[in-house]
């Protein structure tokens, strides 16, 4: 029977065929449920990939219990890396994971990892993708929500929303993604349809 999660970006683009059973026989499935809080260390000891959904990443203030976002992962994002960049530090204190939306993750055992990493065209689409998703779109997003303009922030939460099919939010979810007050991203979702309507284009479709 097919895998409902095969669509997802790393199943159909990165994995290749020959690695393809390895994979899928070392998978287990995992799922999360919307708004739910995690410690990032959950996944730092598997090789993990987000097969469905979309969480961020960040620092949450105790003071206050808001959560800084740092980072984005949606469908197909490496969220459990280690085994990748084994020099990288796993323990990450204080780093908290919420699923935006209800989430599920496909965890690899080490065998089906390190089985699958023989085969040198899947070695080579994997560190392809992710020094894309931890070096290029981690810079695009440090640049649009770490900036002073909350248009910008907002812009780049919706193009990202876009870019990579997910279904539309709402103003409290995309306020928590860029780290701004509710209130304003209304406001500015508002100017945003009237000033740039093919922003939203593909959104509701």
């Amino acid at each position: 029977m097919a895998c409902k999660y095969a669509d997802n970006y790393f199943c159909k683009n990165i994995v290749t065929d020959a690695v393809r059973p390895i994979l899928c026989a070392g998978c287990q499935f995992r799922s999360f449920a919307k708004g739910q809080l995690l410690t990032i260390n959950y996944w730092s000891r598997a090789f993990t990939v987000l097969a469905d959904g979309l969480l961020v990443v960040g620092y949450q203030d105790h003071t206050s219990d808001k959560l800084f976002v740092t980072g984005i992962a949606s469908s197909g994002g490496v969220v459990g890396a280690a085994k990748i960049f084994p020099d990288c530090p796993t323990e990450m204190t204080g780093r908290i994971v919420h699923c935006v939306t209800k989430c599920t993750t496909a965890v690899f055992n080490d065998y089906a990892y390190e089985e699958a990493l023989k085969d040198e065209e899947f070695a080579n689409n994997l560190v392809r993708y992710c020094f894309q998703l931890y070096w290029y779109e981690k810079e695009d997003f440090i640049r649009a929500i770490g900036s002073r303009d909350t248009t910008e922030a907002v812009r780049y939460i919706v193009k990202y929303c876009t870019d990579h099919g997910i279904p539309a939010l709402t103003h409290e979810q995309i306020a928590l993604m860029c780290n701004r007050a509710r209130p304003t991203v209304t406001n500015i979702l508002h100017e945003l349809t009237l000033e740039e309507p093919s922003l939203f284009q593909k959104w509701n479709k």
